[in-house]
């Protein structure tokens, strides 16, 4: 009789020792599942990035930290320290923190030594952490600085390339006012040197109140408007009056004509609107060897 309870107990025993094995393998492989989902990111990112001269878009495995913290602010009852060590643990940085807290959790959930609020168990609890995919692929935009390190003005820049690098249409493209935020040697080296590229490639149509971008860039076509005043008046006294012409177009002014936008040339007109139109002028003179 004692031999056979002897026996059982040693039966139960060994299956309770193989079940753990089986958790113990189980949670190994789930582990190393969603650490291949990272490593298999981290192997293709480089297919998935993108470049055109300076502007780079990167891949990268991101860790969707927001996702996890919430399922652990919501399943694990903070008033120990056990609880809010684990639900403040900082891994947006290192990944192998994530890898290591995820271990962590999950042995404490098989053995029932975490503390869960209301409502939540720790099969359940274990299911959801093992079974949601944590990792996804993220990008970064760079040229020369991250987007996020970048100024406002840089960033539209950026925006700007985007739209025209990597589309294949061939509409043309209104812009509003890009030297806004950036200062004059990026609008002079970056900003007019790329719309003089991309103008060969689709029409540009630019609204700006600076002269860099109207005669750097070359503009075959300059719009002047005018709002009718007292001292701006418009033909027939329209609120609007247009005239448009390239800048060669030159006449010297003559304030002897009422109708402001016909006192004088296209030239003339940036000159006297745009900040620094004259020195743009000279410039472009001296870049283009003009009399």
């Amino acid at each position: 009789m004692q031999r056979d309870k002897l026996a059982d107990i040693t039966l139960i025993k060994k299956e309770i020792e193989e079940f753990l094995l089986q958790i113990n393998s189980f949670k190994t492989s789930v582990i190393q599942a969603h650490r291949n989902f990272y490593n298999k990111i981290e192997e293709i990112k480089e297919k998935l990035n993108i470049s055109e001269g300076k502007l780079e878009i990167l891949a990268f495995p991101k860790l969707k930290s927001f996702e996890f913290r919430e399922l652990l602010n919501w399943s694990v009852n903070q008033q120990s320290d056990q609880g809010k060590k684990i639900v403040n643990t900082s891994f947006d940085i290192n990944v192998e923190q994530y890898f290591k807290l995820t271990t962590e959790i999950f042995e404490k959930l098989l053995n029932q030594s975490l503390t869960l609020k209301g409502g939540n168990s720790h099969l359940g609890l274990a299911l959801k952490l093992m079974s949601t995919n944590f990792f996804d692929i993220s990008y970064d935009i760079r040229y020369d600085d991250t987007f996020n390190q970048m100024s406002e003005g840089k960033k539209a820049f950026v925006v700007l390339m985007l739209l025209l690098d990597f589309s294949d249409k061939d509409c043309p493209i209104l812009i509003d006012q890009p030297e806004d935020d950036l200062d004059n040697r990026a609008i002079y080296k970056e900003l007019v040197k790329y719309l003089k590229k991309k103008k060969k490639e689709r029409q540009i149509i630019v609204v700006t109140h600076n002269p860099n971008i109207v005669v750097g860039a070359d503009s075959e076509q300059v719009i002047v408007a005018n709002q009718n005043g007292v001292d701006t008046k418009n033909e027939n006294g329209a609120k609007f009056q247009y005239v448009s012409g390239s800048l060669e177009n030159s006449k010297e002014a003559d304030e002897g004509i009422e109708i402001i936008l016909e006192r004088q040339g296209i030239k003339e007109h940036v000159c006297e609107i745009l900040e620094g139109g004259n020195e743009a002028f000279k410039q472009r003179e001296i870049k283009y060897d003009l009399k």
